[in-house]
């Protein structure tokens, strides 16, 4: 992808790891349009420090552009857990309440695993190709009184 810049999330324990500018290393997100859709490539890990700051990015793509697909692209999250899982969620919820819907493209073994073990991938689309998530912007928008926007499965125990 070009065009997009990465930039740093802010750190809120206030800039560890020696770094003076507040800035989270760990994490990173880069937004950006691209064939009528918003694309949010994430990189380093979303986990319960990051997630906050990745969350807040993305959800600031969608009240900003209002797309009617947001791909988030996982090809880089090196760690994924319960704390990323809770900003895919609300990150879909974001989508459709503008009217729009969340494909997630090129997720990580591990991210891939948390998606499937919840229940999360059979509501939101997660495809292998960043081509595969950006056809959904050529699909009707999602039916907000469709069970998908009741919200995700309860987890299996």
């Amino acid at each position: 992808m070009s065009g997009g810049a990465f930039r740093d999330l802010p750190d809120p324990a206030g800039g560890a790891g020696g770094r003076r500018d507040g800035a989270d290393p760990r994490a990173r997100v880069e937004v950006e349009r691209r064939d009528g859709c918003t694309v949010a490539r994430v990189e380093g890990e979303i986990d319960y420090r990051t997630a906050p700051g990745v969350r807040e990015s993305l959800l600031q793509a969608v009240r900003d552009d209002r797309p009617r697909c947001m791909v988030v692209d996982l090809d880089r999250v090196d760690f994924f857990d319960s704390s990323g899982l809770g900003t895919l969620v609300a990150v879909w919820k974001a989508a459709q309440l503008q009217g729009g819907r969340l494909v997630i493209a090129r997720a990580t073994g591990r991210c891939r695993h948390v998606l499937k073990i919840t229940g999360v991938d059979r509501r939101i689309p997660v495809v292998e190709t960043l081509p595969e998530a950006l056809a959904h912007a050529t699909l009707p928008p999602p039916d907000p009184d469709s069970s998908a926007a009741e919200g995700p499965p309860e987890p299996v125990r």
